[in-house]
């Protein structure tokens, strides 16, 4: 089949090797290497259809490559991401886009359903793990949302193939992460820094302590907090990853945080409508929600790397993120003897309290951190 590639017959090797089909070098082409690399695509989707597809001639697996012969999943793929957009759910838009993305790397543009077989996703999950590099859990995550494509399709008559129930296909099981969580006196460390009020570590400081003293509010739920939100002395939104309303008492510690940026935001004469944290600019917020979530994702990764500065100089070793907040609330509230699982529950938006349960567990071996210090400090008094 044609590959698309035009160049004059001496840049050619008359003896190629498979990924050196065309001359490098000061005697070769000056685009050998860019050149060399689009055919080995080329060739290794080629390869990995015909392996799927073994009974289709060879000029119906290059009109399949060519896109000629009728696609199927990336259309539909658009379509339920789409779909899920309009029904208001972003995140699992973003996702679902990622993952079919990510398929099209691996397989073709012009995949159709029939040819998902357990081995291609075999086939494809580890090529995410040797190649990509990808933890379990996100290869675990990628493939449910292929299914979740696939059986939409498959509902609407579109797939007539159930590859994911084969017994042949072998999916990755999930592995249990801890979950990092800081202590009371990290937290109080952090807290205490002499920071330049108005810098940029300022701020993210604020953010993290808001976070954990509203119950564990998810950045990008702070990143688009608003003055209307608040109301009464509580903090009322829709949490953007389950579409769950939240409302919350705000204690001294985070009324505190919330009058320095209300005194700015009086100066500016700025409206209720108006963000409270100045983390998306202001010109965003009649954008496309989307587009709004989209900036604070790059408010997040800004935000981590001042943490992990704000935590060195306060003396913590740990790796800090912003989403430790809601680790570190968990961790606090459970040692205290204020509230009960059920408390914590609610403050985490859990349905379940099995989630609770476990998402508890991972952080559970720092509660026995002093303990295990009282006992260590008893050992030389010991007859």
């Amino acid at each position: 089949m044609a590959s698309g590639i035009a160049i004059q017959a001496q840049y050619w090797r008359d003896t190629p090797k498979y990924g050196s089909w065309i001359k490098a070098g000061t005697t070769g082409h000056p685009s050998a290497d860019a050149y060399n690399n689009k055919i080995k695509r080329i060739v290794e989707k080629l390869e990995r259809m015909a392996l799927n597809n073994e009974d289709l001639t060879r000029k119906q697996l290059v009109k399949r490559y060519r896109g000629t012969d009728n696609g199927e999943f990336q259309a539909h793929a658009t379509r339920y991401a789409k779909r899920l957009a309009n029904d208001g759910k972003y995140s699992s838009q973003s996702q679902i886009k990622a993952a079919a993305s990510k398929f099209a790397d691996f397989t073709s543009d012009d995949l159709r359903f029939n040819e998902i077989t357990p081995r291609l996703l075999n086939d494809f999950q580890d090529w995410m793990a040797n190649q990509l590099d990808n933890h379990p859990n996100t290869i675990r995550k990628t493939i449910n949302r292929i299914k979740a494509i696939h059986n939409d399709a498959y509902k609407k008559d579109l797939a007539s193939n159930l590859p994911f129930q084969d017994p042949k296909f072998e999916k990755v099981s999930s592995v249990e992460t801890k979950k990092t969580a800081l202590s009371t006196k990290q937290m109080q460390a952090i807290e205490s820094l002499d920071l330049e009020t108005g810098s940029w570590q300022w701020h993210v400081r604020n953010f993290f302590l808001f976070s954990f003293w509203t119950g564990g509010v998810r950045f990008t739920d702070l990143a688009l907090l608003r003055w209307e939100n608040v109301r009464d002395g509580r903090l009322s939104y829709m949490m953007g990853k389950n579409d769950k309303a939240k409302n919350v008492k705000l204690v001294p510690q985070a009324t505190r945080i919330l009058k320095h940026y209300r005194e700015a935001s009086d100066a500016a004469n700025e409206s209720n409508d108006d963000y409270i944290f100045p983390i998306v600019d202001s010109e965003y917020r009649d954008a496309d929600l989307l587009e709004q979530k989209r900036k604070a994702a790059t408010g997040n990764t800004r935000t981590n790397k001042a943490l992990k500065q704000i935590a060195t100089k306060a003396g913590v070793q740990t790796n800090v993120t912003f989403h430790i907040s809601r680790h570190s609330f968990a961790r606090w509230a459970d040692n205290s003897a204020v509230m009960e699982r059920k408390d914590i529950q609610r403050m985490l938006a859990h349905s379940k309290m099995e989630t609770t349960e476990r998402y508890l567990a991972s952080i559970s071996e720092y509660n026995v951190d002093e303990k295990m210090q009282k006992l260590a400090n008893q050992y030389h008094n010991h007859e």
